[in-house]
């Protein structure tokens, strides 16, 4: 008996077994019919067109699904039937076999169907009927290996089962499986996805070792779909075992495989995310103190592999890590590197900030100077960078909280230092803003406010004059 299956929108009708006419026309029917949408008057006068749309596709989907459950459901009962009247015969296996592979098909959809169904009615996703399925699939495969060990269906019957326990979940049935595949079966078609599963397992237990020995593998496949991957986790793995040459390495491969794919790479945003990861990798070298990757190997390495827009999100990503692991001195030779070399990136105005951040908040005030300087840098050569709005607020605030812990402690040694950042902070704003802005008056005024309050009334009165011999300021102080 001849078995063909049709693939059609996500659904597997079963052709060598639809003798009954009847019961295929009612699947073809539910495929061909369009979906009916009920819509009301005022949604018909009031919903986005888009919204309406979604709303039928929502509902051709539904119908998608609704015909494939029929059809499969017609397959297994049809395959159940055959495997009962041939039992024991040599036909017993391949029945046996396919209706496995429809039970896994048909679990699949009854995953989809399960979010489905929770996304629209934002509830709980109902997973009985697919782990229902599941323990359905793996009755079946288990009874066609034990039947039958040595049939030309058993290394695929060994992935299929090992899918499933993974997903019911019984974790250790699905190790128990694609280890079997993999040391018997080496040959095997599903021989590369099993390795990646293992991999996986081995990952999650934080086995590394092992898990690079099953990544291997499939590192010797570059044919595969699967070799891309496995060169992200095999740079994770080692990074894990703190082997950042190894992992380093495999990023950079990673990197030109993709290079290589060209045109046919769909798969931009792990490579994306491979070079950020990439950041966290360096800095264990520099922290590791291993001559090979200080900080000024990090924008030449980078620059190796991509000088496009990507390579300002690095910088700005190990900026970040900088600071998070309290290299404050690394931190500020990163940004003063990326101001000299990468000033036409967007991204140096948000290391700039972060920079100045950092210093403020941890009182280093001695250190503001230079990075308000590289602000007013940036601003010249690029006053259209998008974050320096995000800039001027982040000083102004800044600003005003210094201004009132100098008012707050202005009989206190040092208050002095306070108002002389507070004086630079305000004069970094009016040199990231144009000279007609409105807010430079209510700087030199809160500005002589401040100092008027700690009895510095020289230095007030000359921002005062300011205010006044431009005639522009025309808020009045309130009481």
């Amino acid at each position: 008996m001849e078995f063909r299956d049709l693939f059609k929108g996500g659904m597997v009708i079963s052709l060598g077994l639809c003798s009954a006419v009847t019961s295929c026309t009612v699947v073809q029917r539910a495929l061909a019919a369009p979906p009916t949408v009920q819509v009301d008057a005022a949604v018909k006068t009031s919903t986005p067109i888009k919204a309406v749309r979604e709303s039928v596709r929502e509902q051709t989907d539904r119908n998608v699904d609704e015909a494939a459950i029929a059809a499969q459901d017609i397959a297994i009962s049809k395959l159940r039937t055959l495997a009962k009247k041939y039992r024991g015969a040599q036909q017993e296996p391949h029945f046996l076999s396919r209706l496995g592979d429809i039970q896994s098909l048909k679990s699949a959809l009854l995953f989809r169907i399960a979010h489905g169904r929770a996304h629209r009615s934002q509830g709980v996703i109902q997973l009985g009927a697919y782990k229902k399925s599941l323990q359905e699939t793996v009755s079946t495969l288990t009874l066609l290996i034990k039947k039958y060990p040595h049939d030309g269906e058993i290394p695929h019957a060994y992935f299929l089962r090992a899918k499933a326990n993974q997903e019911i979940p019984s974790k250790k049935d699905a190790i128990r499986d694609f280890t079997f595949l993999v040391e018997h079966y080496p040959s095997s078609e599903e021989i590369i996805p099993a390795y990646m599963a293992l991999a996986e397992f081995a990952i999650e237990a934080s086995d590394h070792p092992r898990a690079i020995k099953y990544l291997i593998e499939v590192e010797k496949r570059p044919d595969t779909p699967h070799y891309p991957f496995a060169l992200h986790k095999l740079a994770w793995s080692n990074y894990n075992l703190k082997q950042i040459p190894e992992s380093l390495s495999y990023v950079e491969r990673q990197i030109r495989h993709y290079d290589e794919l060209g045109a046919a790479n769909t798969d931009r945003d792990l490579r994306e995310n491979t070079l950020l990861d990439a950041t966290l990798f360096f800095l264990e070298g520099f922290e590791q103190k291993d001559a090979r990757f200080t900080l000024a190997h990090v924008l030449p390495w980078f620059r190796n592999l991509d000088k496009g827009q990507i390579l300002g999100r690095v910088s700005l990503r190990f900026a970040k890590l900088l600071r998070s692991h309290g290299h404050e001195a690394d931190l500020i030779y990163w940004k003063n590197k990326n101001v000299s070399e990468e000033a036409d990136r967007p991204e140096t105005l948000e290391i700039v900030t972060l920079t100045y951040e950092n210093q403020f908040n941890r009182r280093r005030y001695s250190q503001l100077p230079d990075t308000l300087r590289d602000l007013g840098t940036l601003y010249k050569q690029h006053p259209e960078f998008l974050n320096f709005p995000a800039a001027r607020k982040q000083i102004l605030d800044s600003a005003e909280s210094l201004q009132a812990l100098a008012v707050k402690n202005k009989a206190a040694d040092g208050v002095g230092e306070l108002t002389s950042t507070l004086a630079l902070i305000y004069d970094a704003f009016t040199r990231i803003v144009e000279e007609s802005d409105p807010r430079i008056p209510k700087v030199h005024y809160n500005l002589a406010e401040t100092l008027f309050e700690i009895r510095d009334y020289e230095q007030a009165t000359s921002h005062y004059r300011w205010i006044v011999n431009r005639g522009s300021w025309r808020e009045k102080r309130s009481d």
